[in-house]
């Protein structure tokens, strides 16, 4: 039910907004960064995930997109 598609169209609630914040926040500045997100999900119910953002740059050195990674860490 999940593949082929994106965090948005999986996650739903308060999560969302927060983690779409942060990935804009890191393509703006330029900076990676990590930050814990509670998500939830009518597949899984409530997870939380420790999410890392880092940006991508162009050989002239501008920021042109990011690398997005979640890892669940409910259970720790």
């Amino acid at each position: 039910d999940v593949i082929g598609r994106t965090d948005v169209e999986i996650f739903s609630g308060e999560g969302v907004k927060e983690n779409e914040d942060f990935k804009r926040e890191v393509l703006e500045r330029g900076i990676a960064g990590k930050r814990e997100v509670t998500f939830h999900t009518e597949l899984f119910g409530s997870k939380t995930f420790l999410i890392y953002v880092e940006p991508v740059f162009s050989k002239a050195g501008e920021t042109i997109g990011i690398n997005y990674m979640g890892m669940d860490i409910t259970d720790q």
